[in-house]
């Protein structure tokens, strides 16, 4: 997954200056991303929820069992467990339901270090290390934290004005 795009520059609290590509939220782009991720990058990369305050770290413990999609929800199986992801449209829980839980912004994120220039490494930790570069981050329509997911790859991009 290596694009030319362009992306904003924004400081957060707890994580410093970040670039944030925004991507696209429809149903076949999230499913392209998540199969991708999961298929092809699963040995490299750690997952999970990250709000202020809480942090589940992942690794995949073994290559995909399967994954599907099934009333707007695409799932995560590698067998021991599973996770949904809630990526199109979904009408068993009624409409108001369905507002909330559907991915509203999905955006790949990677630190900067302090000289201006992408971090593809950071020495402070282990986790430094494993969230530094590109991440996903999935946030619904209702108030309240994006979830995270880590490193996939490092496109070549620009930067907007």
């Amino acid at each position: 997954m290596t694009t030319d795009t362009e992306y904003r520059v924004t400081e957060e609290l707890g994580n410093g200056t970040l670039h944030v590509f925004a991507l696209p939220t429809d149903t076949e782009t999230l499913l392209s991303l998540v199969t991708e991720i999961f298929t092809d990058h699963w040995r490299q990369i750690g997952f999970g929820v990250i709000v202020q305050g809480a942090a589940w770290e992942v690794a995949a413990p073994n290559a995909l069992r399967r994954i599907g999609v099934y009333d707007g929800y695409v799932t995560v199986d590698f067998g021991a467990w599973h996770f949904h992801l809630r990526i199109g449209e979904h009408t068993a829980s009624g409409p108001e339901l369905g507002r909330i839980r559907r991915c509203a912004r999905a955006e790949l994120y990677r630190r900067v270090g302090g000289d201006g220039a992408p971090c593809l490494r950071c020495s402070t930790s282990s986790l430094n290390a494993r969230t530094c570069g590109w991440s996903s981050s999935y946030s619904v329509t209702s108030p309240g934290q994006p979830s995270r997911n880590a490193r996939v790859s490092r496109p070549a991009a620009r930067r907007t004005t």
